[in-house]
C-alpha cells in the first residue's frame, strides 16, 4: 500500500486527539455545557472518517490489485461489521467506545460499496433503497437503534456516486460547484433537524415528528460524510483529485481538462 503523507497523517491524528478528548470529556473543562454535549454527540462520525479514509486511500487500489480482490474485500468489510457488533453486544466497554460501533458497521458495509470500480450507474439507487427500507421498516429495532449508521450508509452512494465522483473516479469529471453544494447542505441538513428536532421532541406525535428526531439523531452520518470530503477533496486537494490512476480508477483515455495526471495519490 502508498505510505501516508503527511497532511494524511496530520488530519488523520487530529481527528483521532479529537476523538479520544470527546471520550476523555476534555471539551467539558474549556467548553460551556451545551457545546461540549454537542460535540460529543457526533463522536460516530470521527470513527467512521478513522475507518473510511484508510478504506478509500489505501486499502482499495490494495486491494483491486490482488488475485482474490472479491474475497479479501469481503472479508474487510464483514470483519468490520463483526466487530462493531462484538463490540456493541459482547465488549463489556463503557458507552463511550461501545458507541463506535455504529462506525464500524457504516464503514464496513460501504467498504463493500466502493470497492467496485467506476462508473457506478446503479450505485446511487442505492440511497433509494435504504431510504425505502428505513420507512418501510422504521419501528423496528434495529432502525430506530442503529440511525447513525443506516444514515451514512444511505448517503454514501449519491456522495461518492453524484456530487462528488472524483473520489473514487479519477476519470469522472471534477464539478467543485456540485460537490461544494452538497456539502454545504449537509450542515444545512444538521442545522434544520437540530432547530425542528428542538421544537417537537417534547411531544412526539405523529410520522413528521418521529421522522424529524431520527434525522436529527443521525447527524453523525451528516459530519462523517462531509468530513471524507473535507479530506479527499479539499484537505489533499488536486494531490488527490487529479493522481495518477491507482489500481481501482479506471483507465484514463486522456488527462481531464488536458492537463498532465502525474500527481500521486497521496498528500
Amino acid at each position: 500500500m502508498t505510505k501516508p503523507g503527511v497532511r494524511s497523517f496530520i488530519f488523520l491524528a487530529a481527528v483521532f486527539i479529537v476523538a479520544m478528548m470527546i471520550n476523555q470529556h476534555d471539551f467539558a473543562e474549556f467548553l460551556p455545557n451545551s457545546l461540549a454535549t454537542q460535540i460529543g454527540h457526533n463522536r460516530e462520525s470521527l470513527g467512521f472518517v478513522l475507518l473510511m479514509v484508510p478504506t478509500i486511500q489505501w486499502f482499495r487500489p490494495w486491494a483491486a490489485r490482488q488475485r482474490y480482490e472479491v474475497v479479501i474485500v469481503g472479508v474487510y468489510g464483514l470483519a468490520m461489521v463483526l466487530f462493531g457488533w462484538w463490540m456493541l453486544h459482547h465488549s463489556g466497554w463503557s458507552t463511550d467506545f461501545t458507541t463506535y460501533s455504529e462506525s464500524f458497521f457504516a464503514a464496513g458495509v460501504l467498504a463493500w460499496y466502493v470497492q467496485p470500480r467506476r462508473p457506478l450507474r446503479w450505485g446511487p439507487w442505492m440511497s433509494l433503497v435504504m431510504f425505502v427500507l428505513v420507512v418501510v421498516f422504521f419501528n423496528t429495532d434495529l432502525v430506530l437503534d442503529q440511525a447513525e449508521d443506516l444514515v451514512m450508509i444511505m448517503l454514501g452512494p449519491v456522495a461518492f456516486d453524484v456530487f462528488d465522483r472524483r473520489i473514487l473516479d479519477r476519470s469522472a469529471p471534477d464539478r467543485p460547484g456540485l460537490r461544494l453544494g452538497w456539502c454545504v447542505s449537509l450542515v444545512v441538513a444538521w442545522f434544520v433537524f437540530w432547530r425542528l428536532a428542538a421544537i417537537v421532541r417534547p411531544d412526539l406525535a405523529g410520522s413528521i415528528d418521529y421522522g424529524i428526531d431520527y434525522a436529527y439523531r443521525a447527524a453523525e452520518a451528516y459530519w462523517g460524510i462531509l468530513l471524507v470530503h473535507i479530506y479527499f477533496s479539499y484537505w489533499l486537494g488536486r494531490s488527490w483529485l487529479d493522481r495518477k490512476p491507482n489500481a481501482a480508477d479506471p483507465a484514463l483515455a486522456s488527462p481531464p481538462n488536458g492537463q498532465e495526471s502525474a500527481q500521486t495519490a497521496t498528500a
